[in-house]
């Protein structure tokens, strides 16, 4: 995020939020903005009486960094649900034939 050099001089804080790419605001109406692909930085100013957020999209470089790193989680957490499926249905029916049975009728 680039700011401007002397800032407004009530500017307090200022944070860019290196893990965040997505930003959903919501109020009592519910999701009135959904963003995904961008970096946010905060800025807190007028003695804590003033919020902003800057949104800028994400380079083309850490766009595809963001969907590695979900497509790497995904697999992870299906690899730990299936892992656990079969230990269960292995501990519950005994055999993996049963499972494979099931499998193949759609089961």
């Amino acid at each position: 995020m680039n700011f401007a050099s002397g800032y407004s001089p009530t500017t307090i804080w200022i944070e860019t939020l290196p893990k965040a790419n997505r930003i959903c605001l919501i109020d009592d109406t519910g999701r009135v903005y959904d963003k995904s692909g961008v970096e946010i930085s905060l800025v807190y100013q007028d003695n804590g009486k003033t919020l902003k957020i800057f949104i800028e999209p994400l380079s083309e470089e850490e766009k595809e960094k963001v969907k590695e790193e979900i497509s790497a989680g995904w697999a992870e957490s299906l690899e730990g649900v299936l892992e656990e499926s079969l230990k269960r249905a292995l501990a519950t029916h005994g055999t993996f034939k049963w499972i494979t049975d099931r499998f193949e009728k759609g089961l």
